[in-house]
């Protein structure tokens, strides 16, 4: 299991904690609520979070997300935006999701790498509006590492968009 896929998922709790959604009990909830209180040592609270995130995690598949994130979360998470027959459908159900709820989603991509390939990876989506934004997978670092995904074809997210899947995950409103 990749270390970034924790990192990303960590940055997830870190972000859904600030705005007000506290992981359920269990060890993310205790090294979240660490670094929630620090001063200081915020890399070495990032990294132990995304540690116990990792010690969750069976795998990279939406199914071991998903489980580990109903570990953290319980029932609170929303995901089968598969589940559509068509693509069409599943655009309209992570739009519906997306402009719905003003919390990051994450969302398992393909997008090119630097030798021309295509490979997946999980990212934290901020907002859909001219262009996907990516999150800062480190916010704890103070570093700004915000993102968008190029589109050669066009900077919508639509049907031909070359850089979405269907592995979506994001929290149920109350």
């Amino acid at each position: 299991m990749s270390s970034k896929l924790a990192t990303t998922l960590a940055t997830y709790v870190f972000l859904l904690d600030r705005a007000g959604v506290a992981p359920n009990a269990g060890p993310v909830a205790d090294a979240m609520g660490r670094l929630r209180a620090a001063t200081e040592g915020f890399d070495a609270l990032g990294d132990a979070l995304a540690k116990a995130v990792a010690a969750g995690l069976g795998g990279e598949s939406a199914g071991d997300v998903a489980g580990a994130l109903r570990t953290i979360y319980g029932d609170r998470v929303r995901d089968g935006f598969g589940a559509a027959a068509d693509r069409e459908g599943r655009l309209g159900a992570i739009r519906r999701a997306a402009f719905g709820s003003p919390l990051p989603w994450l969302a398992r991509i393909a997008e090119r790498t630097a030798d021309g390939g295509v490979g997946l990876s999980w990212v934290l989506v901020e907002r859909l509006d001219e262009e996907v934004r990516v999150m800062d997978p480190n916010p704890w670092d103070g570093k700004d590492e915000e993102r968008a995904l190029p589109d050669r074809k066009s900077t919508r997210l639509n049907s031909s968009h070359l850089v979405i899947s269907y592995a979506v995950f994001c929290l149920k409103k109350k």
